[in-house]
């Protein structure tokens, strides 16, 4: 299996030479010519005879729309980390406006969650030692809950922290 994806890289470096060196190549022609290497590649490895592999039609148009609200937690999955490892997106405006956008929708949420406990608040003062209250239009109970102890097993996932220069964590 190593020798055929290590085929596939190869077949890719060779490819993207060629593109470099004849910018006059469609990226279609040369999506299909790196299909057809990947394909003779896999076609001749002995650990994949007898296999089905398929590799579907790739062209330039037939990418996906990006959803990055969707694709969030299989990019923190996939996604590797390298120490040391630095980007620089000062000049990325989606990545620069998403993160305004993104304080802007954090100071609300923060503002409305405070709202919501004070709303809280004011029924729990009113409740009393009351389980049920009555309410036109909600259904409310105030009970005590219990819950079984348990430990969480170690883990080492990556944190995406994200810090607003002007007003600490965004």
């Amino acid at each position: 299996m190593k020798r055929a994806w290590f085929m596939a890289l190869a077949a890719f470096l060779f490819l993207t030479a060629d593109i470099a060196a004849a910018p006059s190549r469609t990226l279609d022609a040369a999506l299909k010519d790196l299909l057809d290497r990947v394909t003779d590649a896999l076609a001749n490895d002995k650990a994949l005879a007898g296999r089905t592999v398929s590799l579907g039609r790739i062209t330039s148009e037939s990418r996906p729309d990006v959803n990055y609200g969707a694709d969030r937690d299989l990019l923190a999955e996939v996604r590797g980390a390298r120490e040391g490892l630095s980007v620089d997106l000062t000049f990325d405006n989606e990545v620069v406006d998403g993160l305004a956008e993104r304080a802007k929708l954090k100071a609300e949420i923060k503002e409305r969650e405070e709202r919501c406990k004070a709303v809280e608040g004011l029924l729990m003062s009113r409740m009393r030692d009351a389980v049920v209250a009555t309410v036109p239009g909600f259904s409310i109970a105030w009970r005590i809950s219990e819950r079984k102890g348990y430990t969480v097993a170690p883990s080492s996932p990556r944190v995406l922290t994200i810090r607003n220069k002007k007003g600490g964590a965004a």
